[in-house]
């Protein structure tokens, strides 16, 4: 016996697939790109062109809105977040991680080209902070 597929049926299939991807990706992420005044040192935030902006740009603190997934607005501890690390993603970019204050719940943002690269630069020097964030790593071959 033998399986038969058209290249229209496979096309429909994939396109299937994919569609319902996208909409599992799309659950994940909810779009939400205000103007803002930063709670911890009042400058004031645009929006930010082609994607969402979620700390500020001159401190690069952030607040505590969202629970599991971004712009999900589910948190209820709504608590300032300080920007405890950074990094250079190969990926991403430069991407921040923030601490809240509160509840200690760590979560990676990705930097924006406005953001305060000054800070970002301090806060690639703190190795404690990198620890906190259990990022781990892979040690590069024939590295120690």
């Amino acid at each position: 016996e033998s399986c038969f597929f058209s290249g229209f049926s496979i096309y429909f299939l994939y396109k299937n697939i994919l569609d319902q991807k996208t909409r599992k990706m799309s659950n994940l992420f909810t779009v939400i790109n205000e103007e803002f005044a930063c709670s911890n040192c009042g400058h004031f935030n645009k929006k930010l062109p082609g994607s969402c902006r979620n700390h500020c740009t001159k401190c690069l603190y952030s607040l505590h809105l969202d629970k599991d997934a971004p712009g999900d607005r589910a948190s209820t501890c709504h608590s300032p977040m300080q920007p405890i690390f950074a990094e250079q993603s190969g990926k991403k970019g430069w991407m921040i991680y923030h601490k809240c204050k509160k509840c200690a719940k760590i979560i990676p943002n990705k930097a924006a080209d406005d953001d305060n690269f000054d800070i970002i630069i301090e806060l690639t020097q703190k190795p404690q902070a990198y620890e906190q964030t259990g990022i781990k790593k892979a040690r590069k071959k024939g590295s120690k």
